[in-house]
């Protein structure tokens, strides 16, 4: 049999354990063979690899030099959904490995494994058994990280987590498409309000007031038109480009609306 044992070198100045494999080979070519794992742990030669002391880690470690594996980080909103996912799914996946291992249904009616029920049920749980193996070297993580107990349930962890979360959330408005004006309208006054707020989903400020001035609040003749150009603003400063507005009454008495901004 062969057995380690290990000596002290002072190798750079440095103390050193080696390791030495004491023991004999049956032949060249085994010793040579084995002369791989030998290499690595000491074997018939003095082995390279040098093993630091307690002290020297110690040392490595206050001066930030020692490299320490970091955890991978978990998206905690993905890992929520795939565990719901998975628990929504494990009593089906239970199920049908207990049929296909049985050859029975879940009726207890045997099944012949080369029936097209039984395919089908194997193609089923082949599905779910990938969804559950990924999810459950996911959920081995959580619990070891301790946002899962050893029920499978979210921890106080979690939920502290996912509070916090929530508070952090800026919950950003959606973006406001222009508003496009119609061409007909019964009223006058109806045709001025969109013809404002078509300038005003863009960004600009109009005075209203000056808008009925200039156009007039009361119903015009038949197939006269009625127009005028609105001066704009933004933040209270005057724009280059104005709101351009002709209302034209048709001979039915509805109203014509044609609104720009130049």
């Amino acid at each position: 049999m062969s057995d380690l044992s290990n000596t002290t070198i002072l190798f750079n100045g440095v103390k050193r354990e080696l390791w030495i494999m004491k023991g004999t080979y049956k032949n060249n070519a085994e010793n040579r063979k084995l002369g791989r794992v030998g290499n690595k742990y000491g074997g018939a030669k003095a082995s390279s690899k040098v093993h630091p002391s307690e002290s020297e880690l110690d040392q490595e470690t206050r001066e930030g030099t020692r490299k320490v594996p970091s955890k991978k980080k978990i998206d905690l909103d993905s890992a929520y959904d795939a565990v719901n996912i998975y628990n929504e799914i494990a009593d089906e996946h239970g199920s049908l490995k207990h049929q296909l291992e049985q050859g029975r249904d879940e009726k207890g009616k045997d099944i012949e494994s080369d029936s097209a029920e039984y395919k089908a049920k194997e193609k089923r749980f082949n599905a779910l058994d990938k969804k559950v193996q990924k999810t459950n070297k996911l959920r081995s993580d959580l619990k070891k990280r301790g946002y899962l107990d050893g029920n499978g349930n979210w921890t106080d962890k979690y939920w502290s987590h996912s509070d916090e979360q929530k508070t952090k959330v800026v919950v950003k408005p959606k973006s406001k498409k222009p508003f496009e004006p119609e061409t007909y309208y019964k009223t006058k006054g109806a045709a001025i309000d969109d013809a404002v707020e078509m300038a005003e989903s863009r960004g600009y400020e109009v005075d209203y007031g000056d808008v009925t001035n200039r156009i007039g609040t009361g119903n015009h003749q038949l197939e006269e038109t009625h127009q005028a150009t609105i001066e704009l603003t933004k933040d209270g400063k005057p724009q280059k480009k104005a709101l351009q507005i002709s209302i034209y009454r048709m001979p039915s008495g509805k109203y014509e609306l044609t609104s720009y901004i130049n």
